[in-house]
């Protein structure tokens, strides 16, 4: 073994007693302790919801009621899509489980650090159709879901001089992140008032796909939080490291 390799090995978290938490169960509750007030309770997407147009001066049937809604210092028409999404937790400590599932030695001064979330919540999705102030659709769908995070970590760990012994500086960094829909319950389906029907399975289809081009989207923003959290925890000492597999 090399001999920056042992004195590494001789630095980390030591072998637990069989009555303590295990060096990954103990990583594994640091790093959920630190994440958990990174994560708010409640998230509302609500880009797609408010489109208008102004007001057409040669608008067809004007004795038809119309919703109206002010912006500006004028009256506008509510005008094609809207759409919201909102998801919540019941209890983020209990809902959001993570381990830690392998350390592996990559070379002399770097292992890679596999982390896995699973992330219980509840989502809602509402679809509003809308001409020229006529609403066509209006549905609203609510489901229960699960989803897996997974995060490549690589650390870099150094050896400083002490007065003692050598300082171990580690430094974190996440290389890849992966959110999956791995679970998707459709709970409730209401339908307002509109003259036009759609199909709900389509809708219930069309909620799933949207959360999973959310979650996609989303891996580069949650990297960057992770990484961010996991920088901190490492310049404040907080991450106490087990010896990682060959």
């Amino acid at each position: 073994m090399h001999v920056r390799t042992l004195i590494l090995l001789l630095l980390v978290a030591p072998v637990a007693r069989a009555e303590e938490k295990s060096p990954k169960e103990e990583l594994a509750r640091t790093i959920h302790s630190l994440i958990l007030p990174q994560i708010p309770k409640q998230h509302e997407d609500r880009s797609g919801w408010g489109q208008t147009i102004p007001m057409p001066a040669n608008l067809r049937r004007p004795g038809l009621r119309r919703t109206m809604i002010k912006v500006g210092d004028r009256m506008e028409l509510p005008q094609g899509t809207w759409v919201r999404t909102k998801v919540w937790f019941d209890d983020p400590a209990r809902d959001v489980q993570l381990r830690v599932v392998d350390q592996r030695q990559k070379d002399d001064n770097k292992s890679r650090l596999v982390l896995e979330a699973t992330i219980k919540l509840h989502g809602e999705r509402q679809r509003q159709e809308w001409l020229r102030g006529l609403k066509l659709v209006d549905l609203t769908a609510r489901a229960d879901a699960v989803i897996l995070a997974t995060f490549d970590v690589d650390l870099t760990v150094e050896l400083k001089a002490g007065k003692l012994l050598p300082e171990l500086k580690v430094e974190p960094k996440v290389v890849k992140t992966k959110l999956e829909l791995k679970e998707f319950d459709l709970q409730k389906l209401n339908i307002g008032a509109g003259p036009v029907q759609v199909e709900t399975r389509a809708f219930e289809e069309e909620m799933r796909r949207s959360l999973e081009d959310s979650l996609k989207q989303s891996e580069p923003k949650v990297s960057d939080k992770v990484n961010e959290v996991l920088t901190k925890a490492a310049k404040d000492g907080k991450l106490k490291l087990f010896a990682p597999k060959p």
